[in-house]
């Protein structure tokens, strides 16, 4: 929409509507009082004259009062983390979580991971697997659809999955943060197991490289079986969090959580558009005054 930046400017109209019943026009008598100029003039004339000379005025003052058409723009300046998700693939995944589940864990745990990476829409994300030895799935992307047909294509193997490789995928979880800018970087390692299996690396090793890189790395545990203080202690010395689950709804809950602990910040800057638009109104005021002349000029 048009909006003027001097919209007091048209209160001089008042001035100009009192000065219409007030102030006579005589300019040739006032200036040339010896020289009989007054003629009749006839009422199209007068008409054509008033026309104008409104013309005139309303387009000096609407040029003067500046019209602008404003369009507000907002830029957002995203601070989001650098974000690994580390899933556990190993056999033992191939379980429900408990008597009373009939979902695997591995599904579960897919699924949660996959709606928590939506709602990180600001982080650049990742995905590691690991088993007997851990991968890089996906890279860090802001691309959140590709990094979650990625982990959909993530499938327990009998040949990958006998093995913990906890450690292992930690390592591979902080060679993965190395590609990113954030000053923030985190992993967040779901696993239902203790660290064994032939692992490339262990996990007090790879702990001890995560804090170096000032990894913060929440671990979660899931079922029964995994080793409390072997998560305790990665997350202690990396500053991050530990967490246990025993059912679907408490892995949610974690996630949902960590979301919560962990929000990205978001500023938002506005700035203004501005399109003038002054010209056309004041190019009507000088054509009106151009005929107004023109007029005048005739009746003489």
């Amino acid at each position: 929409m048009v909006e003027f930046e001097y919209p007091l400017v048209f209160l001089a109209i008042i001035l100009f509507i009192i000065c219409s019943f007030f102030c006579k026009y005589r300019p040739f008598s006032l200036y040339f009082p010896h020289i009989d100029l007054l003629r009749d003039v006839s009422k199209k004339a007068i008409k054509v004259e008033a026309l104008l000379k409104w013309l005139i005025i309303l387009g000096t003052l609407t040029a003067l009062a500046s019209p602008v058409i404003i369009n507000k723009r907002y830029q957002q300046n995203n601070i989001g983390y650098d974000i690994i998700m580390a899933i556990d693939a190993s056999g033992s995944m191939d379980r429900a979580f408990n008597m009373t589940s009939r979902y695997r864990k591995f599904d579960v745990t897919k699924k949660i991971v996959g709606d928590f990476i939506l709602k990180r829409e600001h982080d650049n994300m990742g995905v590691v697997a690991f088993g007997e030895y851990g991968f890089i799935v996906s890279p860090l992307s802001y691309d959140k659809k590709l990094t979650l047909s990625m982990l959909e294509n993530v499938n327990m193997d009998r040949r990958f999955s006998n093995g913990t490789a906890i450690g292992d995928a930690i390592a591979q979880g902080v060679r993965a943060l190395k590609s990113g800018i954030a000053k923030s970087k985190m992993i967040i390692l779901v696993t239902d197991g203790n660290e064994e299996g032939q692992v490339t690396i262990s996990y007090d090793k790879a702990t001890k490289i995560a804090k170096d890189e000032k990894v913060k790395v929440y671990t979660i545990g899931i079922g029964r079986d995994f080793n409390r203080n072997v998560l305790k202690h990665i997350s202690k010395e990396t500053n991050g969090e530990f967490f246990s689950a025993d059912d679907p709804k408490k892995l949610l809950e974690i996630y949902e959580t960590i979301d919560r602990q962990e929000k990205s910040e978001i500023k938002t800057k506005g700035f203004e558009d501005k399109r003038y638009y002054y010209h056309y109104p004041l190019f009507v005021a000088i054509i009106s005054l151009i005929l107004f002349i023109l007029v005048r000029l005739r009746q003489q």
